[in-house]
């Protein structure tokens, strides 16, 4: 009898080592939480970078269009938009470049004027702008924007645009490469302009305004410059500093213009 008594009361100790209480259910469960605060906003960072790291690789393989152009139209670089042939639709500067090697569009926009390959696609962009618009077409516009206006609209000292074959709804351009002052912190492109919440056009244009430079990766955007490379560079580089216009004309001036913070 005693021996059965020892029995159930060693087995009822050795279930009861075994099960969690409560106290020691909710160690565990705050031990996770404090685990994953710690490694989430790593995971983050490391996801950041690795689109930072390959928005910045499409604006090299953009640059290596860019640099096929001026080689095949005479020294001249792309412009923001323009005319091909009079009997032809305006092409966007994406679709000016991958002219040059025949690159495939992305499905849904082989027609378009705004027609591009996926080196224009930066997926930091693609967010944000999914999550402001609600078109399919805009969606579909490139994600990086040239520098058609300079610092400011209408002094002509960007890549330019031509908009119809009578020369009418222009800015500014052609420019030959061998014409740009600094080519090597020249502002050729970058991230597309980021004010608009129903539109976008690929454009960054008017380097003085605040809303139209985006800032998508850690505060910094990524540029390709008129030399051929491209690296990241912040608002207070571009836009703030007391010299910053110089980076957006093709001459290198200073413009009196200041600049103009927004939303």
């Amino acid at each position: 009898m005693n021996s059965r008594i020892n029995y159930k009361t060693s087995r009822k100790s050795v279930v009861q080592s075994l099960n969690f209480t409560l106290i020691e259910l909710l160690v565990v469960i705050a031990i996770i939480a404090i685990l994953a605060g710690i490694l989430l906003p790593a995971l983050n960072q490391a996801r950041d970078r690795a689109h930072a790291s390959y928005c910045l690789s499409n604006c090299k393989q953009i640059n290596l269009k860019m640099q096929m152009y001026v080689d095949t139209y005479d020294g001249y670089m792309a412009m923001g938009a323009m005319y091909t042939d009079k009997n032809d639709a305006c092409k966007y500067w994406p679709k000016l470049l991958d002219s040059v090697d025949d690159a495939t569009p992305i499905a849904g926009t082989e027609s378009s004027w705004y027609a591009h390959s996926k080196i224009f696609e930066c997926p930091v962009m693609t967010k944000l702008l999914q999550n402001k618009m609600t078109a399919d077409g805009l969606l579909k516009m490139p994600k990086y924007g040239l520098n058609y206006d300079g610092w400011q609209s209408g002094n002509g000292l960007g890549l330019g645009y031509l908009f119809d074959d009578s020369g009418t709804s222009r800015r500014g351009g052609p420019v030959r490469q061998i014409k740009l002052k600094r080519p090597s912190l020249f502002i050729s492109f970058g991230d597309v302009r980021g004010q608009y919440t129903t539109s976008i056009t690929p454009f960054i244009g008017q380097g003085r305004y605040g809303p139209y430079v985006s800032l998508p990766h850690n505060s910094s955007t990524n540029i390709g410059f008129g030399d051929g490379h491209a690296g990241p560079m912040k608002r207070s580089e571009i836009q703030e500093g007391a010299d910053s216009s110089s980076y957006w004309n093709i001459d290198a001036s200073v413009s009196t213009a200041a600049y103009v913070p927004g939303s």
